[in-house]
């Protein structure tokens, strides 16, 4: 069984479901020894990953529940993604939370990511709500569990999206400061933050991005720091909050922000170009058309 789970095959699921049916058969045939054991049954469940409703249908068929259970099954969901599985998984936390299973951090992640991934208006709000939900069971978040609510926020139509976003980059800095390892924001959680005021709307949206990606550069050329290096996907989200915002100077600014990512050795791509190309010819400065021109 451990061995299907980590096999990564397409009929993984349907082999172990296989494996445990005769292992029942034979234990109802009298072989105390066969019997499957939770353990047995969580297996089966992460064999299902690919399957949700699979794995869902596993935990109300065995007997004891543990938190692997239906953490296992809130991932599966969480994988899945769309506003449904969000809520299901949301259904599942509540559900082991009544049957006195305790969460732990993993589940609590993997309820936070089916919210950031399902679409909805609310996501955002719902998945801080789980982050406070946490802090309330004393149970202590990572750097993975903020990194995913600031990604919730960076996908919300709300108004102070980009700002809550960045608040809470601002408390894990603090926190890891303090001594909280666990806390460190690393190149993705500065990217979600500049992402998130990139969609913001914001007026001072693309020096308010380009200040976030101005404190990565200095963390990494002071202090070394390669977990914080920006990429190409960073400095794309700059450009891009440059090109949504225009003004007369944005084009410009997103130049200069390509000449600083170049500095650090990072290639534009594509979408870096497109968004420059955007930031151009929505420009109100003189020559905008013929800079956008040679961009191609």
């Amino acid at each position: 069984l451990n061995a299907l789970a980590k096999s990564g095959r397409g009929d993984a699921g349907m082999r172990a479901e296989a494996l445990v049916h005769s292992m029942e058969k034979m234990y109802k045939a009298g072989d105390e020894d066969m019997k499957p054991d939770t353990t047995v049954y969580n297996i089966l469940i992460n064999c299902h990953k690919s399957s949700a409703s699979r794995a869902e249908k596993v935990l109300y068929k065995m007997g004891k529940r543990d938190v692997v259970s239906y953490t296992s099954v809130i991932n599966a969901y969480s994988n899945k993604g769309g506003l449904n599985a969000a809520k299901r998984a949301q259904s599942l936390l509540d559900e082991m939370q009544k049957a006195a299973v305790e969460p732990n951090a993993q589940t609590f992640n993997s309820a936070i990511t089916a919210w950031t991934r399902s679409g909805s208006p609310n996501s955002a709000k719902k998945a801080e709500g789980l982050l406070k939900k946490m802090e309330e069971l004393q149970i202590k978040p990572n750097f993975h569990t903020y990194t995913s609510v600031i990604s919730a926020w960076s996908k919300s139509n709300e108004p102070g999206a980009a700002l809550r976003a960045e608040i809470l980059l601002k408390v894990m800095q603090v926190m890891h400061k303090k001594g909280n390892h666990a806390m460190k924001p690393n190149t993705i959680t500065f990217t979600a933050v500049i992402t998130a005021w990139a969609r913001s709307g914001e007026k001072d949206a693309g020096e308010r991005a380009e200040k976030v990606l101005d404190g990565m550069i200095k963390l990494y050329e002071d202090g070394g720091d390669n977990d914080v290096k920006p990429n190409v996907f960073t400095l794309t989200a700059v450009i891009d909050a440059y090109a949504r915002t225009g003004g007369r100077d944005a084009a410009t600014k997103a130049n200069n922000v390509v000449r600083k990512a170049e500095a650090l050795g990072i290639k534009p791509s594509y979408a870096t170009y497109n968004a420059l190309m955007k930031a151009w010819s929505t420009s109100q400065q003189q020559g905008a058309a013929r800079m956008t021109e040679s961009i191609l």
